[in-house]
């Protein structure tokens, strides 16, 4: 267990006082699952949660950490992606992350994901733009927009 972090601290924890705010009660397994998501780079899978809440709590199962991250999920801490292997990956909300909206590349050869940064086309305008597009053609209401790039990374290219 990592020092520090032992069971009943939830409350006065600093990701359970986030977990508070966001109208979910903190537990132990859900603030380690909020702390891997938060220190996280990358888009993670379930059993990639889990491996890394076992490092603190070995007694916590596969159920309890899907079941904390749809939680988060449906609260808006983390965001639940398909990049179209059949796999649910998770990552921090672009809130959260300081990222902001981003898009990703997805290698169809070897699967890495990247997020897309640093876009020569304003991203505000081009999802405003896609959105009034959408509306006049389509007159179809847009709440969230996605995008993915596939194609081959460098590695495999």
């Amino acid at each position: 267990m990592r020092q520090g972090y032992g069971r009943g601290q939830g409350r006065g924890h600093r990701w359970g006082r986030q977990l508070e705010s966001s109208g979910i009660r903190p537990t132990l397994a859900r603030e380690l699952v909020f702390s891997v998501m938060e220190s996280s780079e990358g888009h993670l899978s379930v059993e990639e949660v889990l491996q890394e809440v076992r490092k603190s709590e070995e007694g916590i199962g596969l159920t309890t950490v899907y079941r904390s991250l749809e939680l988060l999920h449906s609260n808006g801490l983390v965001k639940k992606l398909d990049f179209g292997d059949g796999r649910a990956v998770f990552e921090l909300s672009d809130t959260l992350s300081g990222k902001g909206p981003h898009q990703h590349l997805i290698c169809r050869s070897c699967g890495q994901v990247q997020d897309l940064t640093g876009s020569p086309v304003d991203k505000e305008d081009f999802a405003g733009s896609m959105k009034s597009f959408i509306r006049e053609k389509y007159r179809f209401t847009t709440e969230n927009m996605e995008i993915k790039v596939y194609g081959l990374c460098s590695e495999c290219g």
